[in-house]
């Protein structure tokens, strides 16, 4: 007889999802809408209703797949802004699955929890994954290839290279940050087995199922080609933001994180802590002393 999962698994699994759903759908209709996601619901509400119109987002330097998604929502009666954010809340729950996969890969069971704990609760994965825009869906899709490309390293199968291949291909199709994915690749050697018995054909086999992955992945990329706007899209990608190669992020690495660092530490704060509280309804004396300057008084 076959067992089902242990109890304590079950109810770790049982609170997690709650947590998300709570969470997600709590401000999935109370986050207040901003121009990009406002934007690409009107490129998924176009593309639904004119086929023609299906690769608009080229036009803009922005790839295609979210807005796709989007329409799938939108086909089943839901307003377009709410489509691209339910999007975003699938690929946040596909995320924290995936994190959870990756930690059990590497650390085993309670690293999975732990790790997947971590992607239900902290505040800024909780405000990526109700706003429509194209980031939660490259974390997925990174996400996926970083576990397929593990699995990879331990036994290479052809099942797992094709669907590397699908999720390099999806990336494309997704935002550019998701080549990161494919700088991954050689971490997969640090699970490879070395030993000397078999090592040619291990490593072999691991080359193969890579090369084929890498081969569907720029098929997949091919797919934007077929659009009119494909020059456009090309055009716009370098004018709208600048665009650097991974040669390029290594080499100036310090350079990247000085410029980024405090606008990020910035965002944090404000976006993912204040207005995830201010929607939630806590209250915060201490924001709202600061913020008005009327706080001089003492704390």
């Amino acid at each position: 007889m076959r067992r089902g999962p242990p109890r304590g698994a079950l109810l770790l699994g049982t609170g997690l999802l709650a947590a998300f759903a709570a969470t997600r759908l709590g401000l999935l209709w109370r986050f207040p809408p901003f121009t990009d996601e406002a934007l690409y619901a009107q490129w998924a509400w176009q593309g639904y209703h004119v086929p023609d119109d299906r690769f608009i987002s080229l036009a803009s330097g922005k790839e295609p797949l979210l807005p796709w998604a989007a329409m799938g929502w939108i086909h089943l009666g839901v307003a377009p802004i709410t489509a691209v954010r339910l999007v975003s809340v699938v690929a946040g729950a596909a995320t924290v699955v995936l994190v959870g996969l990756i930690a059990r890969e590497l650390m085993g069971d309670r690293a999975a929890w732990a790790a997947a704990g971590l992607a239900v609760l902290l505040p800024f994965f909780v405000v990526h994954d109700v706003v429509g825009i194209y980031d939660t869906l490259a974390a997925a899709l990174v996400a996926a290839a970083l576990l397929l490309q593990l699995r990879l390293a331990r036994r290479p199968t052809l099942g797992e290279a094709l669907l590397l291949g699908l999720v390099f291909a999806a990336g494309a199709l997704t935002k550019s940050t998701t080549q990161v994915a494919v700088a991954l690749l050689p971490v997969g050697l640090l699970l490879l087995d070395w030993r000397p018995d078999g090592r040619l054909r291990r490593v072999g086999a691991w080359l193969g199922a890579v090369a084929l992955a890498l081969v569907l992945g720029a098929l997949g990329a091919s797919v934007l080609r077929l659009s009119e706007f494909y020059d456009d899209f090309r055009a716009a990608e370098g004018e709208i933001t600048p665009v650097h190669g991974l040669g390029e992020g290594l080499r100036h690495l310090g350079t990247w994180v000085d410029r980024n660092l405090a606008t990020d530490i910035d965002a944090l704060v404000d976006t993912v802590v204040s207005r995830v509280l201010d929607q939630l309804g806590v209250a915060n004396s201490l924001m709202k002393r600061w913020g008005d300057g009327s706080g001089a008084g003492g704390v």
